[in-house]
């Protein structure tokens, strides 16, 4: 039941004394004085940039390809494991679509600009595009749980990698980025 796994979000208030409006000035203020790393994070996971980045399923695609080389895995490991990935991405997906829809929760720069800063733009955002689809669930979350939990059955709970899906790149910062684990990876892009 999703019910129990993706709780529902917290009531949807315009008033600045709500646990809602609170969340919101939390991200608006994050973005004002947020500091080199988090800029940096905010980059690294930007993974829904229409034209420039893949999306956050394929990512865990690339990170599995990177973990592969990585480990010398043999091909029958790879294709069970990217078979597994892409079976838990597709049903993260059904259920994070799923509850987005059924809570049509406000993208966060739709609510910014309406009711605290209509100026208000993102780290990556400049020109206030937005994906077209509800904001809750988080699909970068919920597809990095899903990835974590099946790269970690595979290559243990302790697989320290860099990730490096966006070195090179010159549009944003794409510095590599080092993770103890894969929970740790599905963390920080959460």
């Amino acid at each position: 039941e999703a019910d129990k796994i993706i709780p529902a979000p917290i009531p949807y208030s315009t008033n600045p004394k709500s646990k809602y409006y609170a969340q919101a000035l939390e991200t608006y203020n994050f973005v004002i004085s947020g500091t080199e790393e988090d800029k940096w994070i905010a980059e690294f996971w930007s993974d829904d940039i229409g034209g420039l980045t893949f999306s956050p399923p394929v990512r865990w695609f690339a990170i599995a390809t990177q973990v592969y080389n990585n480990s010398n895995c043999n091909l029958e490991k790879a294709l069970i494991t990217n078979a597994k990935i892409g079976l838990a991405l597709s049903d993260a997906a059904v259920a994070c679509w799923d509850n987005k829809y059924k809570y049509q929760v406000e993208r966060p720069i739709t609510y910014i600009r309406k009711n605290i800063d209509q100026n208000w733009i993102t780290f990556l955002t400049k020109d206030g595009a937005t994906p077209n689809f509800p904001a809750y669930p988080s699909g970068h979350a919920t597809f990095g749980a899903a990835a974590a939990e099946v790269l970690t059955y595979e290559f243990g709970h302790d697989f320290a990698m860099t990730d490096r899906c966006h070195e090179g790149r010159t549009e944003f910062r794409s510095t590599p980025r080092a993770f103890p684990s894969f929970y740790k990876m599905a963390e920080e892009t959460a």
